[in-house]
């Protein structure tokens, strides 16, 4: 039990939901860094990629004007994410996908830690790992195009948009195949984790509006 209500979570991760428990909250200034944002609007939405279980979801979703939309491609954790997400947010504002969002639609490899809940990450063939990751154990996960999924959902005049990326390395690739979205984002947080990027070959130039991929130099 916390300021976001009673939290399920496994009983071994000795990183969120130890947090958790220990401080009875999880990162209060984005959470404020968020209520901000949305301060003064009728209404919303927010785009939580690795929303892990929910801990960023649920405080933004109190405001019953914020439509959320929440992904997390661990099984386990979109289990508690879930159960979460039902037992404090009353106003149902919330949408959830199993899905873990890149640059192409498929099916990737992706390594689970067996202690940190929220070091779990893609692991595709190819991807510039340290010998030890190599030993995590690896299920397969589908991997889709942010723009692909939340385009049908986003009407005009549906008010502000802000997003969290935190995807252990594949921020680059989800700011790709999101750009569409992303784009009409006011606010936004992103990871920059060095060493997960260029475990999987990404771009740092991705993150920059001028950038190759937006049509513009270096």
């Amino acid at each position: 039990m916390g300021d976001y209500g009673l939290i399920q979570g496994a009983l071994d991760d000795t990183a969120v939901l130890a947090t958790y428990a220990q401080t009875k909250t999880w990162r209060p200034a984005v959470a404020q860094f968020f209520d901000e944002f949305f301060r003064g609007h009728a209404g919303g939405t927010f785009v939580d990629i690795g929303a892990n279980i929910g801990l960023t979801t649920i405080p933004i979703a109190r405001n019953s004007g914020i439509s959320c939309f929440s992904f997390e491609p661990d099984p386990d954790n979109f289990r508690f994410l879930r159960n979460n997400v039902q037992a404090n947010c009353p106003h149902r504002n919330v949408q959830l996908f199993e899905l873990a969002l890149f640059d192409s639609v498929g099916n990737f490899d992706f390594r689970r830690s067996d202690r940190n809940k929220g070091d779990h990450h893609l692991s595709p063939d190819g991807s510039d790992a340290a010998p030890s990751e190599n030993e995590a154990p690896v299920i397969r996960v589908p991997t889709a195009r942010l723009d692909d999924v939340l385009s049908p959902y986003l009407a005009d005049g549906a008010g502000p948009l802000a997003a969290k990326i935190v995807a252990q390395g594949a921020e680059t690739q989800i700011v790709v195949g999101g750009q569409r979205v992303l784009s009409g984002a006011g606010a936004m947080l992103i990871e920059i984790y060095p060493y997960g990027i260029q475990r999987l070959q990404g771009d740092l130039f991705a993150f920059h509006p001028w950038s190759p991929q937006h049509g513009g130099a270096r």
